[in-house]
């Protein structure tokens, strides 16, 4: 597909919510834009994904392509328990039984009822064959061809694999994969963040689906506990101290509205956050709570780096949010965040005569400083577009001019995602649990975000868990320990959750902030690190007032009420 004309007043390259947010507002603006992503979905590293395409991007073996080689050092996890490896018993016991009555029959050959199962994952892989991989790392496959070729070879003399009935528990988890939207990035809403406010001034919140976070928990000292998201939560604690909940609940209350006591930090500006806390005489417990389940800051660097203005403004952010739609301060999007807010910054923008092209491999972007459109956009099928500006994302920076190349380091994050046959807190479904470094022999503190079918993220019997890692020394291992420590260590009167598959893998952007690389071409960094949303829509209205000066960065919608 090719658009009808070739010059506009603005490109943009990617369709991650900062490049949607821009689209959006400049078409809303009056400025002629065309969109184009060489994915075929929305959201680029913010996407999501069912299941079996999860899969494929994580496993994809294409270290050429710009998107999938962002993601490497994939770790597949798969054990055959829970709801498929009961209907997979089922299914053996009716063979058995089929096989038997066909014996008894005349004499009867059973093969034919014994390759049935066989034939079944044949006949998945030749329409998946991506999957080969995934079934050949997850249930012990030790074969030199494909699967399939295996299969076919020895279908027909009726043999036995010792493989066959793992394989098949996870053909039937497989076969449920459009069942889910599992985020490669997932991302919380703030709810009354910028991000919040501004999908319902726009009129954009019309185009999506919340439902409140249920609770935040912090891993202490050998075992999770509920972080306090209100008064009674504070005072109900029966493991704190009355003198503690006296200093922590004086904090908080100054925490909401610190800039009009700057009297009391003005000692401490630009010192660490952890420095002022501990001058608050607050306990090593309650800074644990306000630093990594408050302002949700985990990376170890950061918590030593963090300033008191920052601190203060993180813990603010996360006050001035409890209570409006929930308990927590944070909303859950349905079937993703990342991929669905994009969508719906683009829907925008096509509503306003945006131009959009989905799976469109460019060549080259030119930048030029002479006379004539001062950009051009070649596309691999040979048409050229041009256009007073370029938003691009940074995966796209390789197609600048030599002379425009973009020096940008690697911004890394590890990250797990688990199918649970059961929830990690009771009827608590929607979570957040935090886990400090080196709280369960973790480098880097840990996120674990659970989702469940109420945000259409798995089936109803399901549970998925996300892990997040982030900064230097990073590793595998930290997400390890984290999905360890939430089910396998549970208290011994507590139900356990079967991990019935697990994808850990290494996610890769290229990391440049927010660069113009001349009057006309600016280039964004995907927010991959932090754990919310709020960056993009500042760093969208900045680019905005570059491109439109004077006008109304995405302008109130009438009668929009707060209820999204």
């Amino acid at each position: 597909m090719t658009a009808d004309k070739t010059h506009f007043d603005v490109i943009v390259l990617g369709t991650g919510l900062t490049e949607s947010i821009v689209a959006g507002s400049l078409a809303r603006a009056g400025k002629s834009v065309l969109h184009i992503d060489r994915n075929e979905f929305y959201g680029e590293h913010l996407a999501s994904f069912d299941l079996i395409n999860l899969l494929k991007v994580t496993n994809h073996g294409k270290e050429e392509d710009p998107f999938l080689s962002c993601y490497d050092e994939v770790e597949l996890i798969f054990q055959s328990g829970g709801e498929e490896a009961k209907e997979a018993q089922m299914k053996e016991e009716v063979l058995k039984t089929n096989s038997v009555e066909a014996t008894a029959r005349d004499g009867g050959s059973d093969v034919e009822a014994k390759s049935d199962r066989k034939t079944e994952l044949a006949d998945f892989l030749r329409d998946y064959p991506d999957m080969d991989a995934v079934f050949k790392a997850t249930c012990g496959i030790d074969v030199e061809d494909t699967v399939l070729s295996h299969l076919t070879k020895s279908t027909a003399d009726g043999e036995s694999e010792p493989w066959m009935p793992k394989s098949w528990a996870l053909l039937e988890l497989l076969r449920t994969s459009r069942q889910y939207n599992l985020e490669l990035c997932p991302k919380l809403l703030y709810s009354r963040g910028g991000l919040v406010e501004l999908l319902a001034k726009s009129g954009v919140g019309r185009y999506l689906e919340f439902k409140a976070l249920d609770q935040i928990y912090l891993f202490w000292e050998g075992k999770v506990e509920q972080a306090p998201g209100s008064k009674e939560d504070v005072f109900g604690n029966q493991t704190v101290s009355l003198v503690d909940k006296r200093r922590l609940m004086k904090f908080l209350t100054f925490a909401m509205d610190y800039e009009e006591n700057e009297g009391l930090f003005d000692a401490f500006k630009g010192k660490p956050y952890q420095s002022f806390l501990q001058d608050q005489k607050l306990s090593p417990r309650l800074i644990a709570f306000i630093l990594n389940a408050t302002a949700l800051v985990v990376e170890r660097e950061t918590l030593v780096t963090l300033s008191t203005e920052e601190g203060l403004a993180l813990t603010q952010r996360h006050l001035r949010s409890l209570g409006r739609w929930g308990k927590t301060a944070f909303l859950v999007a349905l079937y993703g965040a990342g991929s669905e807010l994009s969508q719906a910054f683009c829907r925008l923008c096509a509503v306003y005569g945006g131009t959009y092209i989905l799976k469109y491999p460019l060549s080259h972007i030119s930048i030029s400083s002479e006379s004539g459109p001062p950009v051009s956009v070649a596309a691999d099928d040979g048409t050229v577009y041009t256009a007073s500006w370029v938003v691009t994302s940074s995966t796209y920076a390789k197609y600048f001019d030599p002379e425009h190349k973009l020096e940008a380091e690697s911004q890394t994050v590890w990250r797990g995602i688990a199918i649970l046959d059961q929830p990690l807190y009771g009827q608590s479904t929607l979570n957040v649990t935090v886990f400090p470094p080196e709280s369960i022999g973790n480098v880097q503190g840990v996120m674990a975000t659970q989702q469940s079918w109420d945000v259409s993220s798995c089936p109803k019997t399901k549970y998925v868990v996300h892990f997040q890692a982030s900064g230097p020394c990073c590793s595998r291992e930290d997400i390890r320990k984290a999905l360890v420590a939430l089910t396998n260590d549970a208290p011994a009167d507590a139900a356990k959750p079967t991990v019935l598959l697990a994808v850990l893998y290494r996610q890769t952007v290229r990391s440049c902030g927010t660069t113009w690389l001349n009057d006309s071409a600016v280039v964004c960094t995907p927010e991959t690190a932090t754990p919310d949303l709020e960056q993009a829509p500042t760093v969208a209205r900045s680019i905005f007032d570059r491109i439109a000066p004077g006008e109304e960065f995405l302008p109130s919608v009438p009668d929009q009420s707060e209820d999204m």
